[in-house]
């Protein structure tokens, strides 16, 4: 199938409830799971190239999965390595000391999940993002964290996944 690669936020970590949910449903399809440790890098750009290197390691398809900082560095890997899909949650945009302020995002097929009441990101920056970057939306009734919506995030992901190996073929 191919291997998606996971990458938390600034303050989660590779394992982390959200990122082991959604691996759930990936691995249930065939998909390899990779979800790097990142927590030392403290630069998002810094993430985004180690994530470029570790990608250009296989040749086999691969979708990026990444929350926050993490989607931020999953939409600059994507403009190198044309992922099959692309999920982004929440994703870390003008923010201060990153190169770009909106890494226009690359792949077949890319879906954004964003909270109403983020305090990080505000909701309109995503949804013209997500308009720029011609992604599918799905804006949830939570904070930046999105964890009081991890079922439904699931649910989405689940579609996300089947897509993708559609697109694969």
């Amino acid at each position: 199938m191919g291997i998606i690669y996971f990458l938390h936020g600034t303050s989660g970590r590779p394992w982390g409830e959200k990122i082991e949910r959604l691996a759930a449903v990936a691995q249930k399809t065939g998909w390899r799971i990779e979800s790097p440790d990142q927590r030392h890098i403290d630069s998002a750009d810094a993430r985004a190239a180690h994530l470029i290197d570790l990608i250009r390691r296989h040749d086999e398809p691969v979708v990026l999965v990444g929350t926050s900082m993490g989607a931020y560095a999953c939409a600059v890997a994507s403009t190198h390595c044309h992922p099959q899909g692309l999920f982004l949650l929440t994703p870390a945009l003008h923010m201060p000391g990153y190169a770009q302020a909106e890494p226009l995002p690359v792949s077949q097929h890319i879906h954004i999940v964003h909270g109403w009441q983020d305090e990080i990101v505000p909701i309109n920056v995503v949804i013209d993002y997500a308009r720029r970057s011609q992604a599918g939306l799905t804006i949830v009734n939570t904070t930046h964290e999105v964890n009081s919506q991890i079922d439904l995030i699931v649910g989405i992901f689940a579609v996300f996944v089947a897509q993708s190996i559609i697109n694969s073929r």
